[in-house]
């Protein structure tokens, strides 16, 4: 399957990126390192037959692995997907350059493949990748500006936990308002309080999680 998309690799190259195939997942990745971040691509790949079935979205993330060590140390659980920051930033988030997959079987497919990921990776994916070079930049643009409630859209999986890190390791001067503010959030939380809701163990989960991220830095652990 390599030297089928070698041209597809060899586009992705020229812009920096290194990849990895996970056969498994039928996932191909295109990442590369700038500064403290990781940038990656992530495309659903898979061999039917004699073509190969190309998926018509793609996933770019950013990762932190300060962040996710913190994470990980916290919540004890070992994070496979290291999603920190979500493509969201000064783009639209459709992440969508076709409507049906695509059928790799001649190299004219892979061609017309190449340049329409192109086009999407030029107008989506690279003004995403170049707005934050930098976890402080994400600090900087992101968390410092919008409203608490709307750090879902930035960050995914467990973003309330994740922004408690980021800002720190950065020294938000909102940090301590945030704290507050999450912790007002499970003070009022009917879930909390009720341990008959479907949601209770997740939400002690979150509140145990936030504890404990308080009190590792209240120790000097972080």
């Amino acid at each position: 399957m390599e030297e089928k998309l070698s041209l597809l690799f060899n586009s992705f190259n020229q812009k920096g990126f290194d990849y990895e195939m996970n056969f498994d997942e039928d996932l191909l990745y295109f990442l590369k390192t700038e500064n403290d971040t990781k940038k990656y691509i992530q495309i659903e790949v898979c061999l039917i037959k004699n073509k190969i079935r190309m998926s018509p979205s793609v996933a770019n993330y950013i990762e932190i692995v300060k962040v996710e060590e913190i994470l990980e140390q916290v919540t004890n659980q070992k994070t496979y997907l290291k999603n920190t920051i979500s493509a969201s930033i000064g783009i639209d988030k459709n992440n969508a350059f076709s409507n049906d997959y695509f059928f790799i079987k001649t190299k004219k497919d892979l061609e017309k493949y190449v340049q329409l990921l192109d086009v999407y990776y030029n107008n989506h994916i690279q003004p995403f990748f170049e707005a934050i070079p930098t976890l402080q930049s994400f600090n900087d643009k992101v968390l410092s500006v919008v409203p608490f409630d709307e750090y879902h859209n930035y960050l995914s999986g467990k973003f309330g936990l994740k922004a408690m890190i980021i800002m720190f390791l950065c020294k938000n001067p909102l940090y301590k308002d945030y704290v507050l503010y999450r912790e007002k959030g499970f003070e009022n939380s009917p879930n909390l309080q009720d341990v008959t809701s479907r949601y209770y163990k997740t939400v002690k989960q979150s509140f145990e999680e936030f504890n404990k991220f308080k009190e590792m830095v209240e120790k000097g652990e972080i």
